[in-house]
């Protein structure tokens, strides 16, 4: 039995050989042994029942069921990588959403421009700002920072 995680790698090597001819070719592009392609290769055909290539030792060509297979698994595949590229591009990246509090005044002459300079460096972090003179309450965890002056220190509950 193939588990998941292992037939998505199956099916990876099984593209790749069916692009290349090359089961060593794909073994040098995964950078993994020439067995552990034909092994996963193996244990797919076997999963599935039928043999997607015909091998000898001059040539690796998909059998008609190979080449059906790979039709209907394209686009999974591709999307599959699609979304290996986007989230792998963006694990590394600061994101999310930091909410702020300030003074209308405070907001308008320091805040925004520093926000504006933050979101060039910083393209996937979202600030939502509240421009607003009422004290905020932290505890109910709706603004992740506020921003206040004044000359008499609120009480704290």
């Amino acid at each position: 039995m193939v588990s998941k995680m292992d037939k998505l790698r199956a099916l990876r090597y099984f593209h790749t050989v069916a692009e290349t001819s090359s089961f060593s070719s794909t073994a040098k592009r995964f950078g993994v042994p020439v067995s552990s392609v034909s092994r996963r290769v193996r244990d797919l055909e076997s999963a599935l029942g039928a043999e997607l290539f015909k091998r000898s030792t001059r040539v690796v060509q998909l059998t008609e069921l190979g080449e059906l297979y790979l039709q209907e698994t394209q686009a999974a595949v591709i999307a599959l990588d699609h979304a290996d590229q986007l989230v792998g591009q963006d694990a590394g990246a600061d994101a999310g959403i930091v909410r702020i509090s300030t003074m209308p005044g405070y907001g308008s002459v320091c805040l925004l421009p520093a926000i504006e300079r933050l979101r060039c460096v910083h393209p996937h972090i979202i600030i939502d700002l509240q421009l607003t003179d009422e004290v905020t309450d932290l505890s109910r965890q709706e603004t992740d920072i506020a921003i206040r002056a004044s000359a008499v220190l609120p009480e704290r509950a």
